[in-house]
C-alpha cells in the first residue's frame, strides 16, 4: 500500500525550505518534471512556477477575511503550491528485498500525477527515507504541483 500525503505553501519560509529539500542533490536519488519543457534548468523551478502563477494572477489571494482583533478585512493566506509525498512501504523497496527500483517509484508517481493533475506543473524528486519509528529505509517521491491550471487559467481547488 502506498501512501499519499498532502499539505498546502503558502509562506516564503515554506517555499524556500521546499525548495532546498527538492534541489539537495545529495538526497535526491531521481528527478522529473511535467509540463514544464521551457524550464531549461529543472533546479530553477521555483521562479519558472512563480512565472507562471503571476501570468495567471495567481500570486495574490482572491479572498479577503477579517481580523479578529481588529475587525479589518485583511488578505488571507495564498497557498501557492502543493506538496504532496507518495510514500512506499519498506517491504515493498527493493533497498529491503521487495520488487520497486527508484525508477518504479517514479513511474508510479508520474502516472498518478498524470491522471489527477494533467494540466499543472509538477516537479518530482525521489528519496530515500528513514523511519525512525520502524528504523527502515523506503522511496518517497516529493511533488511539488503549481496550482495555475495551464488549460483553464483556474487555481486549483484541493480543499
Amino acid at each position: 500500500m502506498t501512501i499519499i500525503k498532502q499539505g498546502g505553501v503558502s509562506s516564503k519560509s515554506h517555499q524556500r525550505n521546499l525548495r532546498a529539500y527538492i534541489n539537495d542533490d545529495k538526497k535526491v536519488l531521481l528527478r522529473d518534471s511535467q509540463n514544464m519543457e521551457e524550464c531549461k534548468d529543472l533546479k530553477r523551478w521555483a521562479s519558472y512556477m512563480e512565472r507562471t502563477r503571476r501570468t495567471f494572477g495567481h500570486d495574490k489571494a482572491v479572498r479577503r477575511i477579517r481580523d479578529r482583533k481588529t475587525g479589518e478585512l485583511k488578505e488571507a493566506k495564498n497557498t501557492v503550491l502543493f506538496h504532496q509525498i507518495v510514500a512506499f512501504l519498506p517491504d515493498e523497496c527493493d533497498l529491503n528485498g521487495g520488487k520497486l527500483t527508484p525508477e518504479d517509484c517514479m513511474r508510479y508517481a508520474r502516472d498518478y500525477v498524470g491522471t489527477y493533475y494533467p494540466n499543472q506543473e509538477v516537479v518530482f524528486a525521489l528519496h530515500n527515507e528513514y523511519c525512525k519509528e520502524d528504523k527502515t529505509h523506503r522511496y518517497a517521491v516529493h511533488i511539488v504541483i503549481n496550482r495555475s491550471d495551464l488549460s483553464t487559467g483556474k487555481r486549483l481547488d484541493e480543499g
